[in-house]
């Protein structure tokens, strides 16, 4: 679980600085699309942009990295 914290703390680095926002609203305080349009002075669609991007990034790192995880998991399990 540590090696996946720290991979998401790589990825969250690797984002444009909206997008980063727009991801940290939205999975750690759970805002809404809504909500983080307001918080942002931005659109709904720009927050969708934004969000998106994130999750980009965060597939990338995590496929480039995808055997370290597979070992994370392992490991817990024994």
């Amino acid at each position: 679980a540590e090696e996946v914290n720290t991979l998401v703390k790589y990825a969250q680095s690797k984002m444009k600085s909206k997008a980063k926002t727009a991801f940290l609203l939205n999975r750690k305080l759970l805002m809404s699309y809504s909500e983080i349009a307001i918080t942002m002075g931005i659109t709904e669609k720009a927050v969708e942009k934004n969000m998106s991007n994130a999750l980009k990034v965060l597939r990338q790192v995590f496929k480039n990295h995808f055997k370290i995880i597979i070992m994370a998991c392992i490991h817990q399990l024994l």
